[in-house]
């Protein structure tokens, strides 16, 4: 027993070994198909990471294309200077028979037209006015803040007297003596007479930061006073101003709105404000020439004021935090 017991270990060992043998002589003539194999797959993988990329960018060309064509009528009444509602217009008697895209104005012009290219005035008179508020109130508020006592004082007093006299008025008063009615005009009052905000900010501002290390460190280095100001605490002092730009904005497209709908804007022009005293000529017998403008101009204000407090959310650090 013991000799056939081991007569069969001694068998099953040969087996063993010759399946080993076996096994590496397959696995000797399959090495050169390991390397074309494990290629494969990866040119399989980046193939279908390709083709993933592909699909994210067809996909996106396809949704600027949709949004294009959307954007097509806007874009050229707020870009190009060619004023195609000249030439768009109709006869005013046959509003009432039809749809609202095809309505003319008293002037014969096209109202849609008029109302894409009031955007673009708008927008302009806005960014404008605020523009040149900061250019006014900016440089006084940092000098009034920075230097307090009776430079302070003296500014302070300038401001006061400024905000004292009337906007409307004073655009009366300019408007009779050089006998014009532009947007250019209204730009610059409003843009004059609208910086005492932005000043009295910033100069509550640089009243901070005077007193501040850094600002005492940059007077002991012999920096001169207009490098402490408009290079050290201006730009510390900037982005609180920043939440106030949109309602700044705001309201200069509300006050040219309001000036042009009392007939101080120009005559003829596509401004919202215009528009809207054209409508109210003609109310309410024909009330469709009023309340496209007065909707426009009340969805562009609000669009605005969710950007100014978005700005302002993003800027606050306590909500960052």
């Amino acid at each position: 027993r013991y000799l056939n017991a081991s007569q069969k270990n001694s068998e099953a060992k040969k087996k063993i070994e010759k399946a080993a043998l076996h096994l590496e002589g397959i696995a000797e003539r399959a090495s050169p198909i390991q390397i074309p194999l494990k290629r494969t797959r990866q040119v399989i993988q980046e193939y279908r990471d390709a083709s993933a990329r592909l699909n994210y960018l067809t996909q996106r060309r396809e949704w600027l294309e949709k949004e294009s064509g959307r954007l097509y009528v806007i874009v050229p009444a707020l870009l190009r200077s060619f004023h195609w509602e000249d030439d768009a217009g109709g006869d005013q008697s046959i509003n009432k028979y039809v749809s609202w895209w095809q309505l003319t104005r008293i002037n014969r012009k096209d109202l849609v037209g008029s109302l894409l290219f009031g955007i673009r005035i708008s927008v302009v008179i806005g960014l404008s006015v605020v523009v040149l508020s900061l250019l006014i109130g900016i440089p006084l508020g940092t000098v009034s803040g920075y230097f307090a006592g009776k430079t302070d004082i003296v500014i302070c007093r300038v401001i006061e007297i400024w905000e004292a006299m009337p906007t409307f008025f004073m655009l009366l008063l300019i408007v009779a003596i050089t006998q014009s009615k532009s947007l250019f005009l209204i730009m610059g009052v409003l843009g004059i007479f609208g910086w005492t905000g932005f000043g009295r900010f910033i100069r509550g501002e640089a009243l901070k930061q005077r007193n501040l290390p850094y600002v005492l460190a940059c007077k002991n280095l012999g920096f001169r006073h207009s490098r402490i100001m408009f290079s050290h605490i201006l730009p510390n002092a900037i982005p609180p101003i920043l939440t106030l730009l949109p309602f700044s904005m705001m309201a200069a497209i509300t006050s040219e709105a309001a000036l042009s709908f009392l007939g101080l804007g120009e005559e003829g022009s596509t401004s919202w404000g215009v528009l809207m005293s054209e409508g109210r000529s003609v109310f309410p017998g024909e009330s469709y020439l009023l309340w496209p403008p007065a909707i426009m101009l009340t969805l562009l204000l609000v669009s605005i004021a969710l950007v100014g407090d978005a700005l302002r959310d993003a800027i606050d650090p306590k909500l960052r935090q």
